[in-house]
């Protein structure tokens, strides 16, 4: 058995957090590391180098797109999908411009999530990673 996808949750309002948190443990089954805030995913980043990770743009504490900066600098084979309440065509254009795969707007529909989740577990299977 293939050992699980390992994802980087960065959320943090709750209780968003924990339900997306538990769809992808419980349900599809992934490896996730729950961070509620930039700060926190940032120390992650560098301690764990997860090999995808779905952020939150808007942190308290630290900007998303610092965090997605800095996931980049420390691993630039990072798959990261950005998750937003805001349809905000600059901001998507920043985030894909400053490496992000993909970028979704909350509410987020789960079979698209699902279906690119699986995408990347395939890619990064194929590179040696999880």
């Amino acid at each position: 058995m293939p050992t699980p996808l390992r994802i980087l949750l960065v959320e943090d309002e709750e209780p968003l957090a924990s339900s997306l948190a538990k769809l992808l443990r419980e349900i599809w089954g992934f490896n996730v590391q729950l961070a509620h805030g930039g700060l926190e995913a940032i120390e992650i980043l560098k301690k764990e180098r997860p090999p995808l990770m779905l952020l939150d743009l808007y942190l308290e504490d630290v900007g998303g797109l610092k965090v997605l900066r800095e996931a980049m600098a420390n691993d630039p084979g990072i798959i990261v999908y950005v998750l937003t309440g805001f349809n905000d065509a600059d901001l998507k254009q920043k985030s894909l411009a400053q490496g992000a795969r993909d970028y979704f707007v909350k509410p987020l529909k789960h079979a698209i999530l699902k279906a690119k989740l699986d995408e990347a577990a395939a890619e990064i299977a194929k590179r040696g990673g999880g």
